[in-house]
């Protein structure tokens, strides 16, 4: 197709010889030539009203057309890059854009506190070293006393715009879902660059600290202990994975299972995880994801049970435990000495090394599902005379939120394997 201007030139030159065509095919003069009749006008004057008359319309034409079309141009223009922003932007997992971040922050307000930097900053003392936690890759964290002589812990998030994501994303989900295992979240702050989220304090760490003390450190994890928090974690996932609205972990190992002064275990590092809405349309990736949050268990169990670091690279002894081939006996050499007091736990740490063997399992639809797991753990626990009558039925609740309905879970005629 040829270029506007052109098509502009092409129309003058066609205009312009139809008003020639006018002053040169003038019927009086055509009569005067065939029946010699002659008429009082001028050729000259004739030709000058053709051409006036061409010269009116090609002006007319231009501007209306040549202009509207440059301003249109210009406005058209200066919407593109909103236009190409829109029209190109992916679908992404968990994505907050500009243009809707008031909306969210309106909604977060309505789950969770909403603080001032300033008082952050205070109850932080200006980000002092001394109240420094920890640091991970999303941001560092610092610990901070609230009025009225409250202990929170601060996680201060890098400005960065994935991290924007994944702050709205982790406090969507733990602002909607509460859970005696989940880590309670008490407020956040957005302002300009700065995005904070106050985290209850738990004043024992994190478990990887005390799986794997350092030198210095007498921190010791009991199998009672030890038993409690798997079976917490494993609550809390069966909750997640098993509610209307599922949640898939992904990212599950020690250094975020977080520990409340009574050892209770608070699944935390939410910011990554991912959602859909019923377990009856998952697809196949879904399930796979699924899967692999109860692979990770299967790893942290082990981690628990045998005090070894899984995620440190000694690739020698991971791959040694983590195939299929593994016989639980030989993991039962492997495990933390601390635990084989000789007071009959014996049992109950084949029993765990058994559960961990099946959430690792090479066939991911083999494993078992985190309900199940958590059924399991709950009935190791009373083995021996810990539990009157192992066949009775228990009711287990597995849910405390106020958002969503309470999940009880019967377990009849308790299987120990």
């Amino acid at each position: 197709m040829a270029p506007k201007p052109i098509l502009v030139f092409l129309l003058l030159l066609y205009i312009i010889s139809v008003g020639a065509a006018m002053s040169g095919n003038d019927p009086r003069r055509k009569l005067e030539e065939e029946h010699g009749m002659r008429f009082d006008y001028s050729f000259n004057s004739g030709f000058i009203i053709g051409y006036i008359f061409s010269l009116v319309s090609v002006v007319t034409i231009f501007i209306s057309y040549c202009f509207p079309w440059s301003d249109f141009k210009k406005i058209n223009e200066k919407k593109t890059p909103l236009s190409k922003t829109l029209l190109m932007a992916k679908p992404r997992r968990i994505c907050y854009q500009e243009v809707n971040k008031q909306s969210l922050i309106s909604d977060l307000e309505k789950l969770i506190t909403r603080m001032s930097f300033t008082s952050l900053k205070k109850a932080t003392g200006s980000f002092d070293k001394h109240n420094f936690i920890g640091m991970g890759k999303k941001g560092k964290l610092y610990k901070a006393k609230l009025p009225y002589n409250c202990l929170t812990a601060v996680k201060r998030i890098h400005n960065s715009q994935h991290l924007v994501d994944q702050f709205f994303s982790e406090l969507m989900i733990l602002g909607k879902f509460k859970h005696m295992n989940i880590v309670p979240v008490l407020g956040f702050c957005i302002e300009s660059h700065e995005k904070l989220i106050v985290y209850k304090y738990m004043p024992n760490g994190n478990l990887y600290n005390w799986l794997h003390p350092m030198n210095h450190e007498s921190k010791t994890l009991d199998f009672h202990s030890r038993i409690n928090i798997a079976i917490g974690i494993a609550r809390g996932l069966a909750w997640l994975h098993h509610n209307n609205f599922i949640i898939v972990h992904s990212n599950l190992c020690s250094s975020c299972i977080l520990l409340d002064k009574n050892l209770e275990p608070k699944i935390s590092n939410l910011e990554g995880s991912i959602s859909f809405s019923n377990i009856d349309d998952i697809r196949s990736t879904e399930k796979h994801l699924i899967q692999s949050d109860i692979y990770k268990f299967g790893v942290l169990l082990l981690e628990i049970i045998l005090g070894q670091d899984f995620y440190m690279p000694k690739e020698t002894f991971k791959e040694r435990i983590l195939h299929s081939s593994t016989s639980i006996s030989t993991l039962y050499n492997a495990v933390d000495k601390s635990l084989i007091s000789g007071r009959g736990d014996n049992a109950k740490i084949f029993s765990i090394l058994g559960i961990a063997c099946s959430c690792i399992d090479q066939v991911p639809d083999q494993r078992p599902t985190m309900l199940q797991i958590y059924k399991r753990l709950l009935a190791v626990k009373k083995i021996n005379n810990c539990m009157e009558d192992s066949k009775a039925s228990i009711q287990i609740d597995i849910s405390t939120t106020d958002f969503i309905d309470d999940i009880d879970f019967e377990i009849t005629e308790v299987e120990i394997r």
